[in-house]
């Protein structure tokens, strides 16, 4: 008799422990783990999405985190419907731009008002240019001095004479590095006028007017080698043009006393053709970090250059330009064969120190519960991610209406490591059919979130309601613009739609047969109810605008 109760009691406990914890959509894994995956070569690994939630789930879409400025991360699908009890494979892609370490969460955003559910994402991104072997996993000032240590290992001083012939006979002559003219030619960076026909360096300088630009001014080095000859910051230019750049910084010039071909000088500031803006301040980049800062020189310009430098990407040109060189010189310019590098660097002219970023994604702006039987418990999956790149301490959870909303995870003080996820787990469990309007509560030290309220509704009439009549109807995209689109599945009816505001008060309705796009025109931004009503019944869905 014992043995038959105990055997009872545990199948109870199994049902109810079940009931809790699977009514958020369930995934096979909760951490994919890529290992190393190389920029040029991207890996995808599967996981599976099963709905248990009784009714049929839109994803409404997989939310990924920038790193560096860039997504490391996509899925495909990424916005799609799992039929109740069926599941869903997506494929999730991890294609690396920057050699570190990647760690991340992926959050699957639904309207199976149970909360989002999330996936830790983790690999090593790794560069296929062995060359750059040393700077995995650094930033800021080591990543800075390794780039100093990789360009200057190995390097080969060509000398002035060599380095010019080079340039003018071979790295820029048009005829010889693949750039298809049937004659010795040279082309002004800054203007675009060409030397067509010289036979020499010698004779383009005499016959041809060319000259030899340093991207940094030798004069601020006392045209000391091997500063003085070396490639990556040499450029052919016209006499002309080199007397009016002289030494002086590059900007945007508003009031050019000279301008040609594109390039502007007002005798103060100089502006390289949009063609040589990102080629100009790379070869700064580089030439700081393989030798010095010479008289601050970048200082007052590494705002632009960065701008330059993103804004007017590397070409085909630039990159077989970077290759002739190294095997002259046998160094590279890293900011040509990673443009991203400059993303790992906050200040290349000063001391780099990353900023702190204490920031955490509040996944959803309210915990909805839609209507709930009495009796039995359910739960909602409150998704917190920590997006910025410094702990975030959480403190004083606290929950509102405590007789029937109760916490069943992370309700204790805690702290979230950046890249990390909170799922915030509570449970709902109600012996009355009543609306009530709760609260989560808590205090962070992320900025701008001090203290943080997050409003909970239970069995609302207008924002709760859902009917299985009309669980084919599909809104998006939510959050929403300018315009939202009504997707109808099987539905023949005349329905009218409605928006109205949280107070309840009628913004806008219209009649809707089939599918169609919403102009939200003058709506302010903010949170809505969408009301669709027919001879069948009415559905109730949230929406955001922004």
């Amino acid at each position: 008799m014992k043995k038959f109760t105990k055997a009872i009691f545990f199948l109870w406990i199994n049902v109810i422990a079940n009931n809790i914890f699977s009514q958020t959509l369930s995934l096979s894994t909760n951490q994919l783990s890529f290992g190393n995956v190389y920029e040029n070569s991207p890996d995808s690994l599967q996981i599976a999405i099963t709905n248990t939630l009784g009714r049929d789930v839109n994803v409404t879409g997989i939310k990924f985190y920038n790193i560096y400025g860039s997504r490391a991360f996509s899925a495909s699908p990424s916005i799609f419907t799992i039929a109740n009890g069926a599941t869903t494979n997506i494929w999730v892609k991890f294609s690396p731009l920057h050699n570190i370490f990647h760690n991340t969460e992926m959050v699957i955003e639904n309207d199976g008002l149970r909360g989002y559910v999330n996936v830790d994402l983790q690999g090593q991104g790794k560069y296929s240019d062995h060359y750059y072997d040393l700077t995995e996993n650094q930033a800021e000032e080591n990543l800075k001095n390794v780039i100093n240590l990789i360009t200057g290992n190995g390097y080969v001083s060509l000398g002035y004479s060599v380095a010019r012939d080079s340039m003018f006979m071979k790295i820029d002559n048009k005829k010889i590095n693949g750039q298809g003219a049937s004659q010795n030619t040279l082309e002004c960076v800054y203007t675009g006028r060409e030397a067509i026909g010289y036979s020499s360096r010698t004779d383009c300088q005499t016959n041809f007017s060319f000259n030899t630009e340093h991207t940094l001014p030798q004069s601020l080095f006392a045209s000391a080698e091997p500063m003085r000859s070396d490639l990556h910051h040499l450029f052919p230019t016209d006499d002309a043009a080199n007397s009016q750049r002289g030494d002086n910084p590059f900007d945007v010039v508003s009031n050019p006393s000279w301008n040609v071909g594109g390039s502007f000088s007002n005798g103060t500031i100089f502006e390289p053709r949009d063609q040589q803006k990102g080629a100009s301040a790379r070869a700064l980049f580089y030439f700081v970090l393989r030798y010095q800062n010479y008289s601050n020189f970048l200082n007052s310009q590494e705002i632009i250059l960065r701008t330059w430098h993103k804004n007017f990407q590397v070409t085909d040109i630039d990159r077989k330009r970077n290759s002739d060189i190294f095997s002259m010189q046998h160094n590279k310019n890293p900011f040509i064969d990673y443009p991203v590098f400059i993303d790992r660097i906050t200040s290349v002219s000063a001391n780099s120190s990353a900023p702190l970023i204490s920031s955490i994604d509040l996944t959803q702006d309210s915990i909805i519960y839609g209507n709930v039987q009495t009796g039995i418990p359910v739960i909602f999956n409150y998704v917190i991610v920590n997006k910025g790149n410094t702990n975030v301490r959480f403190s004083n959870f606290n929950l509102t209406h405590p007789s029937e909303l109760s916490f069943v995870s992370s309700g204790n003080d805690t702290t979230i490591f950046p890249g990390e996820s909170l799922p915030v787990k509570i449970s709902c469990l109600t012996t009355v059919t009543d609306s009530i309007q709760a609260f989560l509560t808590f205090n962070t030290d992320a900025t701008g979130n001090s203290f943080v309220s997050i409003p909970i509704s239970i069995n609302d009439s207008l924002i709760d309601g859902i009917d299985e009549i009309f669980s084919n109807v599909t809104l998006s995209p939510n959050p929403a613009h300018d315009r939202l689109r009504v997707s109808i599945k099987n539905s023949s009816d005349i329905l009218i739609w409605s928006i109205y505001d949280v107070t309840g008060k009628n913004i806008f309705s219209s009649t809707l047969k089939e599918d169609g796009i919403i102009e939200l025109d003058g709506i302010a931004p903010g949170v809505y109810i969408f009301k669709l009503t027919g001879k069948n019944g009415l559905a109730n869905r949230k929406i955001i605008i922004q």
